[in-house]
């Protein structure tokens, strides 16, 4: 049960996101480049 309703239409409960699954995309958006991700990887920063 969601605990704030607004309306009457029943809240659509979902997954939450996994572990680094956004990372990639984040990363990206803010315009690092995919050699420069590789190497976070590669460092142990990101996964």
């Amino acid at each position: 049960m969601n605990p704030v309703q607004f309306d009457e239409t029943p809240a659509e409960l979902g997954r939450a996101s996994r572990f680094a699954e956004h990372t990639d995309e984040i990363l990206w958006e803010l315009g690092w480049s995919d050699d420069e991700m590789i190497q976070l990887k590669i460092d142990g920063v990101t996964t």
